[in-house]
């Protein structure tokens, strides 16, 4: 069942893949999902560029995102390395 909701939610294609009120009614989420604890998003207009952009852009947008913020990237060197050692990282597991 989680494969099942991965592979729903991990589409490229916005009009394709599961909405988020499909994804908290999955089965696999059946025994966390509260909906007395919804909150209403204010604006989804922040979200729509990503549907605008095309594949090579949005997978360099997450590739920038996920260096940002990954805590081993900073924890193992204390400053930036450069993209191949950090994906020689990631691909060698370092980090777990």
């Amino acid at each position: 069942m989680a494969i099942d909701l991965m592979e729903r939610m991990l589409v490229f294609d916005p009009s394709r893949r599961l909405t988020t009120a499909d994804a908290l009614h999955h089965p696999y989420l059946a025994g966390l999902y509260d909906p007395s604890t919804d909150m209403a998003a204010k604006s989804t207009e922040p979200l729509k560029a990503f549907n605008r952009m095309n594949e090579g852009i949005l997978r360099k947008v997450i590739y920038q995102e996920m260096r940002h913020y990954n805590i081993c990237y900073y924890t193992l060197f204390g400053e930036r390395v450069d993209d191949r050692e950090f994906l020689e990282i990631l691909s060698a597991s370092a980090c777990q």
